[in-house]
C-alpha cells in the first residue's frame, strides 16, 4: 500500500510541469470546449518539447534532457540576446 502511495509523486510531477511551463494554472477562458482544446494543444506542446530538448541535450552538455521550459529559455534565448562588451565591439544587451 505505501508503494502505492508513493508512485504518486510522478504524477504530481507531471501536472506541476504542466501548471508551471504550459499554463495549466491559468486556463484562458470559462468555457469548456475552448479549454479542452487549450489541454490538449500544450500537451502535445510536451510531448514535441521533450522530443526536441532530447535532441538538443545530445549536442550540448550544459542542457539535460530533463531540464524544464525556464532553463531552457534561459540559456538559449536570453542568453543569446547578449553581447559581451569587448574592445573592438560595441556593448549592446538585450535584457
Amino acid at each position: 500500500m505505501i508503494e502505492y502511495y508513493n508512485m504518486r509523486g510522478s504524477g504530481e510531477k507531471l501536472f506541476d510541469i504542466q501548471n508551471n511551463d504550459f499554463g495549466w494554472g491559468r486556463l484562458p477562458t470559462s468555457e469548456m470546449n475552448s479549454n479542452t482544446l487549450f489541454l490538449i494543444m500544450t500537451a502535445m506542446m510536451k510531448n514535441f518539447y521533450n522530443y526536441f530538448i532530447n535532441k538538443v541535450a545530445a549536442l550540448f552538455k550544459d542542457i539535460p534532457s530533463t531540464s524544464r521550459m525556464k532553463r531552457f529559455i534561459f540559456k538559449f534565448i536570453c542568453v543569446a540576446g547578449k553581447w559581451i562588451n569587448k574592445p573592438d565591439r560595441a556593448q549592446c544587451v538585450l535584457s
